[in-house]
Protein backbone atom coordinates (compact mmCIF):
# COMPACT_ATOMS: atom_id res chain seq x y z
CA UNK A 1 0.00 0.00 0.00
CA UNK A 2 2.83 2.43 0.30
CA UNK A 3 3.42 2.72 -3.23
CA UNK A 4 -0.59 3.58 -3.88
CA UNK A 5 -0.58 7.31 -3.32
CA UNK A 6 1.75 8.03 -6.77
CA UNK A 7 -1.35 6.02 -8.68
CA UNK A 8 -4.02 8.74 -6.31
CA UNK A 9 -1.54 11.60 -7.41
CA UNK A 10 -1.61 10.67 -10.98
CA UNK A 11 -4.95 10.25 -11.57
CA UNK A 12 -5.69 13.77 -10.26
CA UNK A 13 -2.92 15.37 -12.78
CA UNK A 14 -4.51 13.47 -15.29
CA UNK A 15 -7.90 14.25 -14.17
CA UNK A 16 -7.60 17.87 -13.75
CA UNK A 17 -5.74 18.03 -17.42
CA UNK A 18 -9.04 16.16 -18.29
CA UNK A 19 -10.77 18.63 -16.90
CA UNK A 20 -9.36 21.80 -18.56
CA UNK A 21 -9.19 20.14 -22.14
CA UNK A 22 -13.32 19.48 -21.87
CA UNK A 23 -13.44 22.99 -20.04
CA UNK A 24 -12.14 24.38 -23.21
CA UNK A 25 -13.61 22.54 -25.77
CA UNK A 26 -17.18 23.27 -24.60
CA UNK A 27 -16.27 27.02 -24.41
CA UNK A 28 -15.19 26.68 -28.33
CA UNK A 29 -18.46 24.81 -29.18
CA UNK A 30 -20.24 27.54 -27.66
CA UNK A 31 -18.06 29.89 -29.60
CA UNK A 32 -18.63 28.47 -32.83
CA UNK A 33 -22.58 28.32 -32.31
CA UNK A 34 -22.55 31.77 -31.35
CA UNK A 35 -20.86 32.77 -34.16
CA UNK A 36 -23.46 30.76 -36.73
CA UNK A 37 -26.09 31.86 -35.20
CA UNK A 38 -24.72 35.73 -35.76
CA UNK A 39 -24.44 34.27 -39.24
CA UNK A 40 -27.85 33.10 -39.37
CA UNK A 41 -27.58 29.95 -39.55
CA UNK A 42 -30.30 27.06 -38.55
CA UNK A 43 -28.31 25.26 -35.68
CA UNK A 44 -29.77 21.80 -34.60
CA UNK A 45 -28.64 20.00 -31.26
CA UNK A 46 -24.89 19.81 -29.59
CA UNK A 47 -22.18 20.42 -31.44
CA UNK A 48 -19.36 17.61 -31.31
CA UNK A 49 -16.99 20.02 -29.76
CA UNK A 50 -19.22 20.60 -26.98
CA UNK A 51 -20.21 16.93 -26.50
CA UNK A 52 -16.01 15.69 -26.39
CA UNK A 53 -15.95 18.59 -23.93
CA UNK A 54 -18.52 16.86 -21.75
CA UNK A 55 -17.17 13.91 -22.28
CA UNK A 56 -13.81 14.95 -21.02
CA UNK A 57 -14.83 17.01 -18.30
CA UNK A 58 -17.43 14.19 -16.74
CA UNK A 59 -14.46 11.44 -16.92
CA UNK A 60 -11.60 13.83 -15.57
CA UNK A 61 -14.31 14.19 -12.46
CA UNK A 62 -14.41 10.77 -12.25
CA UNK A 63 -11.11 10.25 -11.95
CA UNK A 64 -10.24 13.10 -9.18
CA UNK A 65 -12.92 11.38 -7.68
CA UNK A 66 -11.61 7.85 -7.58
CA UNK A 67 -8.12 9.35 -6.99
CA UNK A 68 -9.41 10.22 -3.08
CA UNK A 69 -9.57 6.56 -2.97
CA UNK A 70 -5.76 5.97 -3.08
CA UNK A 71 -3.88 9.32 -1.60
CA UNK A 72 -4.56 11.44 1.39
CA UNK A 73 -6.69 14.58 0.56
CA UNK A 74 -3.87 16.52 2.14
CA UNK A 75 -1.73 15.55 -1.03
CA UNK A 76 -4.33 15.67 -3.63
CA UNK A 77 -6.01 19.06 -2.45
CA UNK A 78 -2.28 20.28 -3.35
CA UNK A 79 -2.11 18.78 -6.60
CA UNK A 80 -5.87 19.17 -8.08
CA UNK A 81 -4.60 23.51 -7.63
CA UNK A 82 -2.17 22.59 -10.80
CA UNK A 83 -6.20 22.51 -12.77
CA UNK A 84 -5.96 26.18 -12.33
CA UNK A 85 -2.39 27.31 -13.32
CA UNK A 86 -2.82 24.84 -16.11
CA UNK A 87 -6.20 26.72 -17.02
CA UNK A 88 -4.83 29.94 -16.44
CA UNK A 89 -1.93 30.09 -18.49
CA UNK A 90 -3.75 27.66 -21.25
CA UNK A 91 -6.77 29.74 -21.69
CA UNK A 92 -5.88 32.52 -23.70
CA UNK A 93 -3.92 30.57 -26.04
CA UNK A 94 -6.42 27.91 -27.11
CA UNK A 95 -9.41 30.52 -27.04
CA UNK A 96 -7.81 33.82 -27.68
CA UNK A 97 -9.20 35.14 -24.88
CA UNK A 98 -7.57 37.65 -22.40
CA UNK A 99 -6.11 36.19 -19.12
CA UNK A 100 -8.61 35.15 -16.85
CA UNK A 101 -8.05 35.15 -12.88
CA UNK A 102 -9.66 32.42 -10.98
CA UNK A 103 -12.24 34.13 -8.51
CA UNK A 104 -15.22 31.75 -6.65
CA UNK A 105 -17.63 31.64 -7.88
CA UNK A 106 -17.32 33.64 -10.70
CA UNK A 107 -14.03 34.63 -13.52
CA UNK A 108 -12.98 38.33 -13.61
CA UNK A 109 -11.79 39.32 -17.09
CA UNK A 110 -8.64 41.58 -17.23
CA UNK A 111 -7.81 43.10 -20.33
Amino acid sequence: MAGWWIIGAAMTLIGSIMINFGTNMMKLGHNKRAEAEARGEEIKGKSKEWLIGVIFFSVGNVLNFVSFGFAAQSLLAGTSSFRFAVLISVLPLDLEASTYLSCAPCLHRYP
